[in-house]
């Protein structure tokens, strides 16, 4: 391999992509769209974890953009300006043409990734990031581009026009992304309507109430919510869920009258408690009926742990 032909291409390429405001146009677009998907949503902060996890879900997505807008005029622009055949022509591979084109868009992209780091410096405002979280979805990220980028390179040497090479890039990095989700979808479909369970959460505090139900939501389950004691034992008995959580301080009835409530009736008995309370007597709460006692403000990862044990607990037939 000859290394100074490569160097030349990559660095021809790496420049050129930044000599021209396009180039500098995507990036900030990119940047824009992953923090709107990392912060401007509600979940982010219903969840009140220091993560990416609303960027997860959406930045394959973008990437379906920004890759062709790196790739577009790798190999389009050199037949638009007739430079194709001499370039051709140097002494080199044309492995070696191909894969210094490539690693300067590895490296616009990786350039992109490090203008994301932002959404970090987001985080560690508001909270403490996990180090080795983030090093493991930046190079997450990372890799999700370098395996993307071919595919944009070859939109690039199909057509001259740049508009055609962006669309056709476009289009073909989808069909991975979106087979990754489709193929998700049919072959575990079963498995996760089986597993998607219906849980009644029972607050009084709709703030609380819907951050307890957006983590379950988050963990697949279906979720419904009442807001006193009367209201929960009607929806407990109308809807059969399969687990409930329970605030025991409430207005109309308190969580000790609906927990006896629940557990003298033949068609809820059994279903899985966990009471979250700030105030109330955990040795109280057992007592009444609970199966499981959180204290507010409750614990995230407690929360899914607990969950998971008393759902378990219900497929293995014990209450």
């Amino acid at each position: 391999m000859k290394a100074p032909a490569l160097r030349a291409v990559f660095w021809r390429e790496f420049t050129a992509y930044f000599s021209n405001p396009t180039g500098y146009v995507f990036i900030t677009l990119f940047v824009f769209l992953s923090a709107v998907a990392a912060f401007w949503q509600e979940s982010f902060f219903l969840a009140n974890l220091a993560n990416l996890d609303q960027l997860n879900r959406w930045f394959p997505y973008l990437t379906v953009f920004l890759v062709p807008s790196i790739a577009m005029g790798l190999w389009s622009q050199e037949r638009q300006q007739g430079t194709e055949e001499l370039l051709l022509t140097l002494p080199a591979r044309d492995f070696e043409l191909v894969l210094g084109k490539y690693l300067a868009a590895l490296a616009i992209y990786t350039v992109a990734l490090i203008f994301s780091l932002s959404h970090v410096v987001v985080l560690l405002w508001l909270g403490n990031p996990d180090p080795g979280l983030m090093l493991a979805t930046y190079a997450g990220y990372w890799l999700i581009g370098a395996a993307l980028l071919p595919l944009g390179l070859l939109a690039s040497q199909i057509t001259e026009n740049l508009t055609i090479a962006f669309i056709l890039g476009s289009i073909l990095c989808a069909i991975p992304v979106f087979l990754f989700h489709a193929g998700s979808l049919l072959t575990g479909s079963e498995a996760r309507l089986a597993e998607r369970r219906l849980i009644l959460v029972i607050d009084d505090d709709e703030d609380v109430a819907r951050v307890i139900g957006y983590v379950f939501e988050t963990m697949g389950h279906r979720v419904i919510t009442a807001h006193n004691g009367k209201e929960a034992i009607e929806l407990a008995s109308r809807h059969h869920p399969e687990m409930i959580t329970l605030d025991l301080v409430m207005p109309v009835l308190d969580g000790y009258t609906v927990l006896r409530s629940l557990r003298a009736a033949e068609d809820t008995r059994r279903i899985p408690i966990i009471c979250i309370s700030m105030e109330a007597d955990p040795a109280q709460a057992m007592a009444a009926g609970a199966d499981y006692y959180l204290e507010k403000p409750v614990d995230i990862e407690k929360l899914r742990e607990v969950a998971d044990r008393a759902l378990a607990h219900l497929d293995g037939g014990e209450r």
